[in-house]
């Protein structure tokens, strides 16, 4: 009987409400924008006709732009068969306005702080697919290979969290947190415990998380909670009442950095579902990767880099580590990459498709929600001997 009472007062969280809020907020701006187009219907056949030259002209220039084939697609197939709209909505909505954070200065920064450390002689005795790999992240997204790293393979969120706990105990200079999805929960508890103390031990802490990805999860003035705990603090491109199609340019990154030594990458947000303590959908199925050594400095440049569209002014050379422990590596290459949330950024994917492409066995990537009341985990993939290519 409780359970009812339980569901209605998540509904009508603050945290839900916000995001109603906007949403009911958007849909009174489209129906504005649907009721200027009514009135205008007197006019029709003029109206008609200059928005149908308007929708031609801007399937033209969308069609000649340098981005991905899908975005082109999914803007041009509407705005012809809806002429009268297509043109002004993606003028409205779509348009040219460049999001903040694809500024000439980022490739700026890594091309200053994330010079490359291997020759092409270097990179082609671990075979061609690994050096045509290595050569575009290098040239076309500025990431560097690194040899001198040690990694770890951890197949779910359970043994993630047991050693990332452990790992930002040992913290001495900084910690930084950025994640699409926060979630205030056990998991975060045990996380947040740990900043704090870290934090008034004076460990420079800093977190970034997505303004959308979180909006449901956490009270709009987070960042000042935070703050009160010692812990800096900025949301990328919060939730506002806006209907524009750049609330779509997300920062989904899932990253820690500790000292500019040790390093995550993964696929797991920092929420209960990710460890299995909260079943949302069945069993989650994630992996993560730990990174300790040289090539953490990648992921140190991509946080910062992120953290300075808001206000740049961190001087590089103060994160770099004291010293490298001794390492335990496999003798195969490390490349962190890291991929935008602007639509134009083809990295990732075009990575993938190489990878694929060129895949002499076969492959199969698990679906993050493995569907079954409680099943015990899936066998978990081995990672690869001659060396990582890491998606941030």
């Amino acid at each position: 009987m409780k359970q009812p009472k339980q569901t209605v007062n998540k509904v009508f969280s603050p945290h839900h409400q916000r995001v109603l809020s906007v949403a009911v907020s958007i849909i009174l701006q489209f129906s504005l924008y649907a009721l200027v187009l009514f009135r205008f219907s007197r006019y029709f056949v003029y109206f008609y006709w200059s928005c149908f030259a308007i929708s031609l002209l801007v399937a033209l220039f969308i069609s000649t732009r340098k981005t991905k084939l899908a975005y082109k697609v999914a803007w041009i197939v509407p705005i012809l068969l809806l002429p009268v709209i297509g043109g002004m909505t993606y003028l409205m909505f779509g348009g040219a306005r460049r999001p903040h954070y694809q500024r000439e200065e980022t490739r700026k920064t890594f091309q200053r702080e994330l010079p490359a450390t291997l020759s092409t002689t270097d990179l082609m005795r671990y075979g061609p697919d690994a050096l045509q790999q290595a050569w575009y992240l290098g040239n076309t997204a500025l990431c560097p290979a690194y040899t001198n790293t040690e990694t770890a393979y951890f197949p779910s969120g359970k043994e993630f969290l047991q050693d990332y706990l452990a790992e930002l105990e040992k913290a001495q200079d900084y910690i930084f947190l950025e994640y699409f999805i926060i979630s205030e929960g056990s998991m975060w508890d045990e996380i947040l415990e740990v900043l704090t103390r870290k934090a008034a031990q004076g460990v420079d802490v800093r977190v970034i998380y997505d303004g959308v990805g979180s909006a449901a999860t956490l009270p709009v003035k987070y960042p000042d909670i935070l703050h009160a705990r010692g812990i800096l603090c900025r949301v990328f491109q919060p939730l506002v009442p806006v209907l524009s199609i750049h609330q779509n340019n997300r920062d989904h990154r899932k990253i820690t950095v500790i000292d500019g030594v040790t390093g995550y990458v993964s696929g797991l947000n920092l929420a209960d579902e990710y460890v299995d303590r909260k079943e949302r959908f069945g069993y989650w199925k994630d992996n993560a990767l730990r990174l300790r050594g040289e090539a953490t400095w990648s992921l140190t440049v991509f946080f910062l880099t992120m953290w300075d569209h808001q206000n740049p002014h961190s001087d590089f050379r103060l994160f770099r580590p004291r010293q490298l422990p001794p390492l335990e590596t496999t003798g195969g290459i490390v490349i962190p990459y890291a991929d935008t949330p602007n639509a134009d950024d083809t990295i990732g994917a075009d990575l993938y498709l190489q990878m694929i492409s060129k895949a002499s066995v076969t492959s199969i990537s698990p679906r993050p929600i493995w569907p079954s009341t409680r099943p015990s985990p899936p066998p978990s993939a081995s990672p690869p001997g001659r060396g990582w290519t890491c998606a941030s």
